[in-house]
């Protein structure tokens, strides 16, 4: 991709009760990548598969 394109790219995230899902868009809107995990809630245990988003609650 050139510069250009890259300084057109959005991301956007969702973290929700039941998952987080990102997504990255181009300037037109379109989807060109995403992914979707399930949000865990509860004990450290579950807490330390998101190190980059601190605790869940």
């Amino acid at each position: 991709m050139s510069e250009n394109t890259m300084n057109n790219l959005k991301i956007g995230v969702d973290v929700g009760g039941t998952k987080i899902e990102a997504v990255l868009v181009d300037a037109m809107g379109t989807v060109l990548g995403s992914a979707r995990i399930p949000a865990r809630h509860g004990s450290a245990r579950h807490r330390r598969h998101y190190p980059d988003f601190g605790p869940i609650r």
